[in-house]
C-alpha cells in the first residue's frame, strides 16, 4: 500500500476519535496542523529536529517542561495529544 505524502492526509490518518466524542490526535498530526515542520517545531520548544522527530516516532518521549511548551506552540492540551 503507497503512503501518501499528503500532509491533509496524514492528518486524517492521525486524528482518532475517543468516547463522549473527544478528539485526540498523534503529535505528528498536531504538529501538522498547527502548520509546521519538525524542525520549526522543534526550534520553538528547544531541541534538536532529531529529537522531535524521535518524539513523533515514539522513540524518546518530551519530559514535563517540554511538554509545556508543546501544548503551547501547538495549541493543545497534553491530555489530547497520543504520544
Amino acid at each position: 500500500m503507497a503512503v501518501s505524502r499528503d500532509p491533509h492526509s496524514i492528518l486524517a490518518q492521525s486524528i482518532r476519535f475517543l468516547g463522549d466524542d473527544k478528539l485526540t490526535m498523534t503529535l505528528r498530526a498536531a504538529r501538522v496542523n498547527a502548520k509546521l515542520t519538525q524542525k520549526e517545531a522543534a526550534k520553538k520548544v528547544g531541541i534538536s529536529p532529531a529529537a522531535w522527530s524521535k518524539w513523533e516516532r515514539g522513540m524518546t518521549y518530551p519530559n514535563a517542561l517540554q511538554i509545556r511548551k508543546i501544548e503551547k506552540i501547538l495549541n493543545i492540551g497534553f491530555s489530547d495529544i497520543i504520544f
